[in-house]
């Protein structure tokens, strides 16, 4: 008996951390509120992504998306917060079509066969013969790993061989494909040109330095790559504000930069004895650098306000030009609060005189907290 297969339906996927379907929701209505209806968590709610209808056609909403993904689109909330570049919570945003697999069927590469030609064939893009000529990756996954659905990793590895085998790439292809399985029964099947995904592969897990003090230093080596901060040039110094036990001090010096370290607890013997990093048994809230430096990182537990309110007085009193820190989040409203926190810190950095870049993500290794990006561009005139 042969099994029908429905037409694969419209959709847009917004994934995020699994437990931060809230304040991707937010966002997602203040970058493409007007693009989409319906933002609703797509199975519970912490299964790491959302699902939509677009409320305007592929071929209308695409452009924005891409926008987004690039970060290069701005919005502005209720409270004023316009993000700089791009998406704080939302990891991924994916205009496709959604799949349910027939129950009882074994064959899901028929029903995407036909979403794939959905795909392709929307608009007044290019022919579906020639998008799938110019293949460059095929990417197959499951929904945020921390949601757990058992066993779909497993499926999706052995899933990705198929289409492989099935389409094939090219090393220098314009197009990838994309395939998310919320779970056995359901998928959503996405093709877009490579270049929307540019930004989004320097977030992710990133290796742990050898013999590095603890594991926190990893969240600082995303964001140096996530935020594309350039290497120091020649002899630069970064103070690591709340240092120990010496995770970001040991990536700072990896970098090339020396380190004033301050914090009151002990830092690791190994690291010190690089001879690039000077401890300071200070508060961190307190320190005052004898001189400007390059760079200022914090992973501080304090609250949020404090934080902003640190970096704008290291502004204020000119001890650095650039900064990495991290925002604590509380346990409800994430992105009111970064959205109040962000808008806070422009304007008192505009106060004093400075235009900057203000970025900020919720990258791979945070938790509880947003990792923000700071450099100070010039005077305003």
């Amino acid at each position: 008996m042969t099994i029908s297969q429905p037409s694969p339906k419209a959709t847009v996927l917004l994934t995020c951390r699994a437990g931060f379907e809230s304040a991707a929701r937010d966002e997602a209505h203040v970058l493409l509120g007007s693009f989409l209806s319906r933002v609703k968590p797509g199975l519970d709610s912490a299964c790491g992504f959302l699902t939509a209808e677009p409320a305007v056609s592929q071929e209308e909403l695409a452009p924005h998306v891409s926008r987004v993904l690039r970060r290069q689109m701005k919005g502005a909330d209720e409270s004023g917060f316009s993000p700089a570049c791009g998406p704080v919570f939302l990891h991924d945003v994916i205009l496709g079509y959604e799949v349910d697999f027939p129950k009882g069927t074994h064959d899901r590469l028929g029903p995407l066969k036909l979403a794939v030609q959905e795909c392709v064939s929307e608009g007044e893009g290019p022919l579906p013969s020639q998008v799938l000529s110019e293949l460059g990756q095929i990417h197959v996954r499951g929904a945020d790993p921390a949601a757990g659905v058992p066993g779909l990793d497993r499926f999706v590895k052995k899933f990705q061989t198929v289409l492989l085998q099935h389409f094939g790439t090219k090393d220098q292809g314009n197009y990838e494909l994309i395939v998310i399985f919320l779970n056995y029964e359901r998928a959503v099947v996405a093709l877009r040109e490579r270049v929307d995904a540019e930004v989004l592969q320097l977030r992710g897990r990133v290796p742990r330095l050898q013999n590095a003090p603890s594991r926190s230093g990893s969240k600082l080596t995303e964001a140096l790559r996530f935020f594309q901060v350039e290497a120091p040039q020649g002899s630069a110094w970064a103070v690591d504000l709340g240092a120990a036990p010496g995770g970001w001090s040991a990536v700072l010096v990896e970098a090339g930069y020396q380190v004033m370290a301050v914090d009151n607890g002990a830092l690791s013997l190994e690291l010190l004895e690089t001879g690039r990093v000077r401890h300071f048994t200070e508060d961190a809230f307190r320190f005052q650098p004898q001189r400007p430096v390059d760079l200022m990182v914090c992973d501080v537990v304090d609250k949020p306000q404090k934080t902003i309110n640190l970096v704008s007085k290291w502004v204020e009193k000119g001890y650095a030009k650039h900064f990495v820190f991290n925002l604590k989040l509380p346990m409800k409203k994430h992105y009111s609060e970064v959205s109040q926190c962000l808008t806070a810190l422009r304007t008192a950095i505009e106060s004093l005189g400075w235009s900057a870049e203000i970025d900020a993500h919720h990258l791979y290794h945070d938790r509880q907290e947003v990792t923000v990006w700071v450099k100070l561009r010039g005077r305003i005139s």
